[in-house]
C-alpha cells in the first residue's frame, strides 16, 4: 500500500532498491522517485509495479469477461483509461494487458487472459497496440510471461497452480 517504511527509504537512497511493487498514490510514489533520483549514487528512477490487470481506480471485468465482449475498440479504452490512471499516479510498470491463451484451466490466471482463441486474442492486442501508454510495454509483457511460467512451474500462489508445459506448448 502506500506505506514506505524508513528501512524501505534507507535501502532507496542507497541504491540497493531497483524496484518496488504494490506502493499506489501519486505522492506516495513521486517521494520514492524524488528519493532515488536525488540521494542514490546513480540517481536512476525505480520502477514502480502494480497488477493493473483490468483496471486501476476505475475497476473494469476481467480481460476473459472483456474479450467475450468481441469489441477490441471497447476494451481498448478500458485499457486507455487504467493507462492513464496508472501513469497518473505514478506507476510505470504493470502487468498487463496479458496475451497468453488459456488453453488449460489447470494454469490458473486464466481469467487474466482473453481466452483460447489466437484470433480474438491477437485483434485485442492489436486494438491495444495503438494505447501502449504504460512505459516499455513490450519488457512488461517480458516480465509477465516470466512470472506467469514461473508460476506455472512451481505452483505459486492461491490461483496459481501446477501444470506440466511441454516445450512445444511453450513455444507456441
Amino acid at each position: 500500500g502506500p506505506f514506505i517504511s524508513k528501512k524501505t527509504e534507507q535501502a532507496i537512497s542507497e541504491g540497493r532498491v531497483g524496484g518496488i511493487l504494490n506502493v499506489y498514490g501519486a505522492e506516495h510514489t513521486h517521494e520514492l522517485q524524488r528519493i532515488a533520483t536525488t540521494q542514490s549514487r546513480l540517481k536512476i528512477p525505480l520502477l514502480i509495479g502494480l497488477d493493473v490487470v483490468h483496471g486501476y481506480r476505475t475497476i473494469f471485468p476481467v480481460p476473459i469477461g472483456q474479450a467475450a465482449s468481441f469489441n477490441p475498440d471497447l476494451i481498448t479504452r478500458a485499457e486507455r483509461v487504467a493507462a492513464i490512471e496508472a501513469t497518473s499516479a505514478g506507476i510505470n510498470w504493470t502487468f498487463g494487458p496479458v496475451l497468453d491463451l488459456g488453453r488449460d484451466p489447470r494454469w490458473g490466471r486464466i481469467s487474466e487472459g482473453n481466452g483460447e482463441d489466437p484470433y480474438l486474442s491477437s485483434e485485442i492486442a492489436r486494438a491495444m497496440d495503438e494505447i501502449r501508454s504504460l512505459k516499455d510495454h513490450l519488457q512488461e509483457e517480458n516480465v509477465y510471461l516470466r512470472r506467469e511460467v514461473e508460476g506455472r512451474l512451481q505452483g505459486l500462489g492461491r490461483i496459481v497452480s501446477r501444470s506440466p508445459i511441454m516445450r512445444q506448448v511453450l513455444r507456441q
